[in-house]
């Protein structure tokens, strides 16, 4: 999907990736992206909140994560970074909260199924 990106990227959340040892960080290339109805978006920055205490990241085994990227002004799917093969990661969030999107990710062939959070 191609959309235009029109807002500055300062303060914009960056993706989250985790390596194949659990070990979450951001890839400082790529903006998270969000999925809602099976379509990848970028959220509006209005949108956003920092994550609350009592929220959790969760790896999702077998999903390539979805980013998008400023400079080409597209959603790219991250299979490695730097050479070492990483998986998309989701935020849980804490009660009391909405959480309007889901994590972007691609699903692989034979991805394990989720279970349910």
């Amino acid at each position: 999907m191609h959309i235009p990106f029109n807002k500055p990227v300062t303060n914009f959340p960056l993706l989250l990736v985790s390596d194949e040892q659990g070990r979450v960080f951001e890839v400082p290339e790529l903006l998270m992206a969000g999925m809602s109805l099976n379509r990848t978006l970028l959220p509006r920055a209005d949108e956003l909140i920092s994550l609350p205490q009592g929220s959790c990241l969760f790896t999702l085994p077998g999903r390539a994560a979805v980013g998008f990227d400023p400079n080409k002004n597209r959603f790219v799917v991250l299979k490695k970074y730097l050479g070492q093969p990483v998986q998309a990661v989701a935020a849980f969030m804490a009660p009391a909260y909405s959480q309007i999107y889901l994590a972007a990710y691609h699903k692989k062939e034979n991805a394990p199924d989720l279970p349910l959070f």
